[in-house]
């Protein structure tokens, strides 16, 4: 039954319910714990994914003890690779959001570093994004952007299954831009995002009408060609 709410979340999550996939979230985490008290192995895969759902929503002071509390269930091998160095990092973000950016920052810090020596190819579409979200959290737009855009067009690749991460990334990535003082490769980022979504999801569906709306914050600006 963990599987089963597992992979439903994950499709409603994708759609952009983020409020009904953290319900199955929540249903998953208290099945993680047995009647002794005791986690189970799965436990802190569950919490993590509780806690990047509640971080989407904007509801950080929720995420970030299951954030902590995944992280110290993690295995001590499991601690130092990639995969607990990017929750760490997503950890660290949701502290900064708390104004705890002395405890935050050094969580974002350690990923890049530990980034920085695998080639951007190499990286799994997760971490990367994680990466770009790091950087820009810190304020490094310029190294944050080709991450951001290379988040965007994963989830372009099929865009309706990644309606939520779609318009959060696309957003996060004009914003990028913006501060590069680039908008008119935004504009244009945004113009081809949001014409992909129209194709595949209609005029009329929630992602165009999202997607719109963040494209409309740059105002007439055309954009350039080939970008």
């Amino acid at each position: 039954m963990i599987a089963v709410r597992g992979l439903l979340a994950d499709v409603i999550e994708r759609r952009g319910r983020l409020v009904e996939a953290s319900k199955h979230r929540r249903d998953n985490v208290d099945a993680c714990v047995g009647d002794d008290g005791k986690p189970s192995a799965s436990a802190p895969t569950h919490m993590a994914r509780l806690a990047r759902n509640l971080q989407r929503q904007g509801q950080v002071a929720e995420a970030a003890p299951w954030f902590l509390r995944s992280l110290e269930l993690l295995p001590n091998g499991r601690r130092n690779d990639t995969a607990g160095k990017t929750l760490a990092a997503s950890y660290g973000r949701a502290l900064c959001d708390l104004d705890r950016r002395a405890e935050g920052e050094p969580l974002c810090v350690e990923f890049i570093a530990a980034c920085a020596g695998i080639a951007d190819a190499d990286l799994q579409p997760p971490v990367r994004e994680e990466l770009g979200l790091s950087l820009l959290e810190l304020g490094r737009h310029a190294d944050a952007e080709p991450h951001l855009r290379a988040a965007v067009d994963a989830s372009l690749a099929n865009v309706a299954a990644n309606v939520g991460p779609l318009v959060e990334l696309a957003a996060l990535h004009g914003a990028c831009l913006a501060q590069t003082r680039d908008t008119a490769t935004a504009a244009t980022r945004l113009d081809k995002v949001l014409a992909t979504a129209r194709t595949a999801c209609g005029d009329d569906a929630d992602v165009v009408h999202k997607l719109a709306a963040v494209r409309a914050e740059f105002g007439a600006e055309a954009g350039r060609p080939g970008r």
